[in-house]
């Protein structure tokens, strides 16, 4: 019942009551990726790239195949010029889950980017 209280409260943009919903279901509940991944994805959406790696890895340590938050690292990581960490972290979400929607052409576009040219 918390956790559809916090991602009503995310999905109607009520930022702050969903970051407290978040933060009492990690402390109820700490070993529970879910909670701690939806924390993730909050900091994400607000820029808050440090507290999203925190929460991402904290989720990856409770569910190593957690292929949402691997992909959301790779977004991050790419967000800060992070080229081959991002597509090793893409690499390991589509190990998880081949068919996510879009990943693959993200990371065939970072690849390009990180071949070398010759003039």
């Amino acid at each position: 019942a918390a956790m559809v209280a916090a991602a009503n409260a995310l999905r109607e943009w009520r930022r702050d009551d969903a970051l407290m919903m978040l933060d009492q279901l990690g402390a109820d509940a700490p070993d529970w990726a879910e909670a701690w991944n939806k924390r993730a994805i909050l900091a994400f959406s607000e820029d808050r790239d440090e507290d999203a790696v925190a929460d991402i890895l904290r989720v990856v340590e409770l569910e190593p195949r957690h292929f949402g938050a691997l992909a959301g690292l790779g977004q991050i990581l790419a967000r800060h010029g992070r080229a081959r960490e991002a597509i090793a972290a893409f690499d390991l979400a589509l190990a998880v889950n081949p068919h996510l929607r879009g990943l693959g052409e993200m990371v065939e576009r970072l690849r390009e980017r990180e071949r070398p040219r010759l003039n």
